[in-house]
């Protein structure tokens, strides 16, 4: 985790219990956001704590900056969707509100988790979510929105050949795979293939797999075309969808 990460602590129902994280201080001057033509009057920025894997929980944090001289109340409102393609919007799956304080010139982290289990079914290919918050305060009644879209990173697959690749010679290949969920999945399948390595696809009915349970199996190919080929690999269950693996693979005579 970066040094000026948010420490994970004294989190209840999604929010720190006082939404200020003194570690942090101001924000340096070479972070400073472009400010508008007119002054700005309050500062909305989300920022990720760590980098998120599909399965486990999402945490992120909100800043909240006051510019003016004079203290506020801050209501903040919280939602997160899924993206489809191009960024289309998905379904809403979660929203929240809070009310905080700010002083004079203050500045506040407030944390934020969204488990997957409230993410995970909304998921559309892409493993995007797209998370907004709107402030409005009490002295001129200004509204402000940001929104950060958050890409899931999916869990790797490992593809190893476990000798020379030669055209029309049989080769094995060893994979290992996981399941990234924190839960029991079933229905899980692999699906292989391969111009110039695979005349076909493979299909390989997994079956059911513990929560992170991790997995290696061997199949076989024969390389039907020389040169440089790319083997992929599809890995699916009831639960999440296609997890993607490549490998190049050279075949020689």
């Amino acid at each position: 985790m970066p040094s000026n990460s948010v420490p994970h602590r004294n989190i209840a129902n999604g929010f720190s219990a006082n939404g200020v994280s003194p570690e942090h201080g101001s924000i340096p001057d070479n972070e400073q956001p472009n400010r508008p033509l007119t002054d700005a009057k309050l500062l909305l920025k989300f920022k990720l704590t760590e980098s998120p894997q599909l399965g486990q929980t999402i945490n992120l944090a909100l800043l909240s900056v006051n510019f003016l001289s004079v203290a506020k109340t801050l209501k903040l409102s919280f939602s997160a969707q899924s993206l489809k393609h191009r960024g289309k919007p998905g379904v809403q799956f979660w929203k929240a509100s809070k009310y905080i304080d700010l002083g004079p010139k203050e500045e506040k982290w407030l944390l934020l988790q969204i488990p997957y289990s409230q993410y995970g079914k909304h998921l559309e290919d892409d493993n995007l979510i797209r998370v907004a918050a709107v402030g409005e305060q009490n002295i001129t009644w200004e509204k402000v929105l940001v929104a950060k879209d958050i890409n899931l990173a999916m869990p790797e697959i490992i593809i190893k050949p476990l000798g020379s690749a030669r055209v029309n010679q049989p080769c094995r290949v060893q994979l290992t795979f996981s399941n990234p969920l924190s839960e029991d999945v079933s229905n899980c399948l692999l699906v292989i293939e391969g111009s110039g390595l695979l005349q076909k696809q493979i299909k390989i009915l997994v079956g059911n797999m513990k929560s992170n349970e991790r997995s290696i199996l061997e199949f076989e190919l024969i390389p039907y075309k020389i040169g440089l080929k790319q083997l992929q690999v599809n890995f699916s269950s009831n639960k999440f969808q296609v997890i993607k693996g490549y490998r190049t693979i050279v075949v020689n005579n």
